[in-house]
């Protein structure tokens, strides 16, 4: 609710979840944004496996709106094309935060907007991008996560 309520996204916009794990993510934007393309992500298997179970059992309406790739997140088309990138970076250290900052100025339209999870990205990794929203966000596992929502050149 709060990501919908900050981004206030169009109909079609699309959503890219990079690591998108089990897919939540991308279901709830399917789900919540009318005509709103989702996809994701995931480099591990068996993630990306209960993704599919969960998104088979959709209305194939949004089924149709869905899609969920297994691969390295450096190695997949969509960066340029999404309107909102989602990276849930509990995990990552700072040299794969960096690749994806790197990534993100050079691939993503200048309209995009970027939510991250845990960590934003390092001071100065992201010139031209501006930070337009910041809150704790609840986790399963705890309270302390940042939340954060950056929009585009």
């Amino acid at each position: 609710a709060l990501v919908l309520q900050v981004l206030r996204p169009g109909p079609l916009e699309m959503f890219l979840d990079l690591g998108s794990g089990t897919g939540r993510a991308v279901v709830a934007w399917a789900l919540l944004v009318p005509g709103g393309i989702a996809a994701g992500v995931e480099i591990r298997e068996a993630l990306h496996e209960t993704a599919c179970e969960v998104a088979a059992g959709l209305d194939p309406t949004v089924q149709q709106r869905v899609s969920l790739r297994l691969g390295d997140m450096f190695h997949c088309d969509g960066w340029g094309d999404a309107d909102v990138l989602f990276v849930n970076s509990t995990g990552f250290e700072a040299p794969l935060m960096s690749a994806v900052a790197k990534k993100l100025q050079e691939e993503t339209k200048a309209t995009a907007r970027v939510i991250t999870l845990s960590q934003p990205f390092e001071e100065g990794s992201m010139p031209g991008w501006t930070l337009v929203h910041q809150s704790p966000y609840r986790m399963t596992w705890g309270n302390d996560q940042r939340f954060t929502i950056a929009e585009g050149r």
